[in-house]
């Protein structure tokens, strides 16, 4: 009779300490300040095959090229005509008529 009241007391002891143990941890875990949260990523802009420069007025399309237009690019057209980007949307920009271009005036005489 002896032991089984020598065992029981120990089982109480290391039931009542193991309940101390998971309340000072759960006070623990719960006091301390969360961490910061780490800033989203930036959206990265989205990469395509292709790019639509297109006339701002019309819709038509001017040229197609494989690098991504920014606001304030310029080109000129298979016509002698030189527009700048105004606007880009995805893989379509718009470009504003500026002026006709006289080639000419650029030429080298021979």
């Amino acid at each position: 009779m002896k032991n089984s009241r020598f065992f029981c007391i120990p089982r109480s002891v290391l039931a009542i300490a193991s309940i101390l143990l998971a309340v000072s941890l759960g006070l623990y875990v719960t006091s301390r300040p969360a961490p910061e949260q780490k800033p989203l990523p930036s959206p990265q802009p989205q990469s395509y095959t292709s790019y639509l420069i297109l006339e701002e007025t019309t819709g038509e399309t001017l040229m197609q090229i494989s690098v991504p237009p920014t606001v304030g690019d310029e080109l000129i057209t298979d016509t002698n005509k030189r527009y700048t980007i105004v606007k880009v949307e995805e893989n379509r920009s718009y470009a504003r008529f500026v002026e006709d271009v006289n080639l000419k005036k650029y030429q080298n005489p021979k």
